[in-house]
């Protein structure tokens, strides 16, 4: 498994892992619909923190600092 992935997002963040690409669609058939909403919502929420507006509005904030 991808251990130094799970390590860096975590869980709980809308990424589901799998061993290989064939078990994605096993998965995701195993789980309800509530529970996909549920991944949904905690993807989307995982991912804002990831837009490229906020990583270059705090790049350069840190190069501003150390001027």
């Amino acid at each position: 498994m991808l251990n130094g992935v799970m390590r860096e997002f975590g869980t709980d963040n809308g990424l589901l892992f799998v061993d290989k690409p064939e078990a994605v669609v096993p998965l995701v058939t195993t789980l309800g619909a509530s529970q996909l909403q549920q991944e949904s919502e905690n993807a989307k929420r995982f991912i804002q923190r990831y837009d490229w507006e906020l990583i270059i509005a705090d790049f350069e904030a840190l190069l501003t600092s150390l001027v």
